[in-house]
């Protein structure tokens, strides 16, 4: 699903109309979401970690830091995802500010 949002996100980039360091973070947040996602999926399924995902888990559970590192992992993820969405939408909407 990150590599449908990212394709999104690419298409529509041309069409954002951000002030350049807010464009920036817009950037950056989404790419972070996109690849922490896959790394902390990563990260928890070699920990065999359970608390985000405990279907995935097959019935283990890891330490209880192991579990807080991938919880607060996936925490950063959708904040940064829903940062990038909602910066992404408010430049659809509007024109960029003159400067």
């Amino acid at each position: 699903m990150n590599g449908i949002l990212l394709l999104a996100f690419g298409a529509a980039w041309v069409e954002i109309h951000l002030a350049p360091r807010t464009k920036a973070v817009a950037y950056w947040t989404a790419l972070y979401g996109a690849y922490s996602n896959w790394a902390f999926t990563v990260l928890a399924a070699i920990l065999g970690t359970m608390s985000v995902s405990p279907i995935a888990s097959g019935g283990r559970m890891g330490e209880p830091w192991q579990e807080n590192l991938v919880t607060a992992g996936f925490a950063s993820v959708g904040v940064a995802i829903i940062i990038a969405v909602v910066l992404m939408l408010w430049g659809l909407r509007k024109k960029a500010p003159v400067q």
